[in-house]
Parts: C-alpha cells; structure tokens; sequence
C-alpha cells in the first residue's frame, strides 16, 4: 500500500512539475488529423482541468489533440465523458472510428488527490487504446484496396507496464548523437572538436548527457613563432527538456568539462611552451535547442557560456601566447539518433 501510494505521488510530481513549466495546455487547437473532445459532468472544473492537461501529455506522443466541445466543427475521433459520483469516475469512451462504446468506474479511494487527474488520464488513454487495439490487427490483413479507407492508427514505440489500477512506468529515451564543436576564450584560443554523445531523457524531461570528442585549436601567432592547442574534451550535462519532441523543443542544464591539452610552438627553436601538457576544467550553462526528422532522428544547435575553473596557458617567457582561462563560449551543432 505504501509503496503504491509513494508511485502515485511520484508520477503526480511529475505531472505538476510539467504544469508548472507551463509546456501543455489543457487544449489544443485542433490542428491535428486526429483529436478527441473531452466532457465532464458532476466533475470539480480544477480536477478536470489537470486531467485535460495530462490527457494531453499522453496522447500527444502519438499525434492526437485534446479539444474542448466547442473548439471546432470537424468530427472528432472519439468523444470521452467523465462523471463524477461519490469517491468514483465513470468515464464512458465513444469512439467515432470503430463505432464502439466502452466504459470504466475507476476508485479514487486509494488514489491519493495529487495523483487523481493522472490516474483519469491514463484510464482514459487505456480505454482507447483497448478501443482501437482491434483496428490495428485488422489493418494487416486488409486487402490491398481497403487500405486506404482505414484510419491509420500509430504505432507504439513503447511498452507499458500497467497495474490494476492504471499507472504505467515509461522507459528512459537514449539517443546516440555526432556531434560539432567550437570553442573560444579570450586569451588567443579558437578551437574546433569532432566527437560523440550518449543522451538519456528519463521521466521524460530528464537530460543527462556524456560527451567525449578530439578538440584541435587554431594556432596562435607571434613574432617568436605559433602555438597550437590539440587534445580531449569529456563533458557531462544534466539538466530538464521540454516534454513533447514531436515540434522543435529546448533542453536546459548545467554542464562540467574536462579538457586534456597538449601545448607545443610550431617553431621550437623560437617558441617554446613552458605548459606543454595541461588539464582544463570548465563549467557552464547549456541551452539547447532540437529540430525532429524523420525516423526518429533530430538536428540540434547548443550554446554553452562558462568559465574555467583550471586554466592552462603557453608563453614565450615573457607573455603570454595562448591561454584557456576566464570566460569560455561553446557552440555545438549534431544529428542524433534515438536507440
């Protein structure tokens, strides 16, 4: 009992913290091919409010809007009732595709208030998916010229562990990205990196990502000869992303670098780096923002502004030829592609 009551607090977190960041409203505008509309009876207007919200975080993953009655003229794919009666929801599904009419009374004794409105949600989302799961097998063995005439009904990307009472746990997103860097500090540094990173979105707005590329500066002149930086960096991000990746999104976070340099005059005669191998840390903000593609792939563009927190520098002796220190500008540009 302890433990159900501790899952439900956790996915109700997680739907408030969505709320708060203001990312879903509770309906759309009914642009989609498909949506469903949304009634309530007898239901308190704050609780049918966050069930709207949260139906639409459910069923915009596989592109369907939540709209009000009223929102628009067009024939919607299903309409959804809720009744509210004592401690129990009846929630009654017209589905518009399959001509079916299925029911639920879902308890909201156990339920814990916080985590009532995600619990209708998914119930509802459950009702549909049982509703259409018929359409889906039958779309296999439909003759070729039938095709057309079916509605297509997406496919699901994930599974979903569901109890008796409806709550479900989602797998972590992983991407694999390439990736292009270029990095810049005052003190006579301009770099370039080529590498690689590993992302993982849990909770669905979770971003943790390990990056590691080659980094090779461009070198820095003087009258005594050049310097050139070339080496490592490893980064690790974490931080929050927008919830729906279906349109263009953003991910912020806070990042920590950690940079291997070797440091060497292209005239060693002239000009000698007195740091010839050095470590960098660095630490900054992130900002991210992502393009979707087809087939599950997506461009994206990163800024990062820090500082160094371990610098290293090369001189002649007497000043100082190239130096990583004080304030660093990142710029990143990477296709990834989801695992």
């Amino acid at each position: 009992m302890a433990s159900a009551r501790a899952w439900w607090s956790a996915l109700a977190f997680c739907s408030l913290l969505s709320r708060a960041h203001g990312q879903e409203p509770a309906a759309s505008d009914c642009d989609s091919e498909r949506f469903i509309v949304l009634h309530g009876d007898g239901v308190d207007p704050a609780l049918f409010d966050e069930v709207s919200t949260d139906l639409a975080t459910e069923l915009g993953h596989r592109g369907i809007d939540v709209c009000n009655p009223d929102a628009t003229a067009r024939e919607p794919a299903a309409l959804a009732k809720l009744t509210a009666n004592d401690a129990t929801v009846v929630i009654e599904l017209d589905d518009r595709i399959t001509h079916k009419r299925v029911g639920r009374d879902l308890p909201l004794a156990r339920v814990p208030p916080n985590g009532r409105a995600l619990a209708i949600a998914i119930a509802i989302d459950e009702l549909l998916r049982a509703s259409w799961a018929e359409l889906t097998l039958r779309r296999g063995e439909a003759p070729e010229d039938d095709r057309e005439d079916e509605t297509r009904v997406d496919s699901y990307r994930t599974r979903r562990t569901v109890n008796a009472r409806g709550s479900y746990h989602r797998p972590p997103q992983l991407t694999l990205a390439a990736e292009l860097g270029y990095l810049h500090a005052p003190e006579h540094f301009d770099a370039f990196s080529l590498g690689a990173r590993f992302t993982v979105r849990p909770w669905q707005r979770g971003w943790f990502t390990l990056g590691v590329a080659g980094l090779a500066s461009v070198p820095a002149k003087s009258s005594l000869g050049d310097v050139l930086a070339s080496g490592l960096r490893g980064t690790l991000t974490a931080g929050l992303c927008a919830r729906d990746r279906r349109k263009t999104f953003g991910c912020g976070g806070a990042r920590v670098e950690l940079d291997y340099f070797a440091l060497r005059g292209l005239d060693p005669q002239m000009a000698r780096a007195l740091v010839q191998h050095a470590g960098v840390v660095q630490a900054s903000a992130v900002a991210l923002l992502g393009f979707p593609l087809p087939h599950e792939r997506a461009l994206f563009a990163e800024l990062a502004i820090g500082g160094v927190l371990v610098g290293a520098e090369a001189t002649d002796g007497t000043r100082v030829l190239m130096a990583v220190t004080g304030l660093v500008l990142g710029v990143n540009l990477g296709l990834e592609f989801e695992l």
